[in-house]
């Protein structure tokens, strides 16, 4: 394993994220089905733990299985391989695109009031 520290980080990531949705669905099933999410030690709630569960396992699965440790270590590489924008062209492309959808959003907007008017004029003119 090359990478480490970045293939923890993703991992964890991964983990945490895994463990969210298991407590939102948990939640959300109990909430459906009109159950009570019962608070265990006045700690943490059923589907909390069910989330916990989920992310550990997951964070532990990602780090046994090799595939995963080699995607991430082949992302990583590349990453650092990629040609980068400077900041000023980051800026200036920034620019750009702020520019342009400044532009069409008053465009659009013009359209808009000019259909309206067409509409209004053709519908609600006796």
């Amino acid at each position: 394993m090359e990478n480490q520290r970045a293939t923890i980080f993703v991992f964890l990531a991964a983990g945490i994220a895994g463990g969210v949705f298991v407590w939102q669905a948990a939640m959300a099933i109990m909430t459906f089905a009109v159950l009570e999410d019962p608070s265990l030690g006045g700690v943490i709630n059923t589907s909390g733990l069910l989330g916990l569960i989920a992310a550990g396992a997951t964070f532990f699965a990602l780090l046994r299985l090799p595939r995963p440790r080699q995607f991430v270590d082949a992302v990583w590489v590349q990453l650092f391989a990629a040609n980068w924008p400077s900041r000023e062209e980051t800026v200036n492309n920034t620019g750009v695109v702020v520019g342009a959808t400044i532009f069409f959003s008053a465009l659009l907007s013009v359209y808009d009031l000019l259909w309206g008017r067409i509409t209004d004029y053709f519908l609600y003119s006796a």
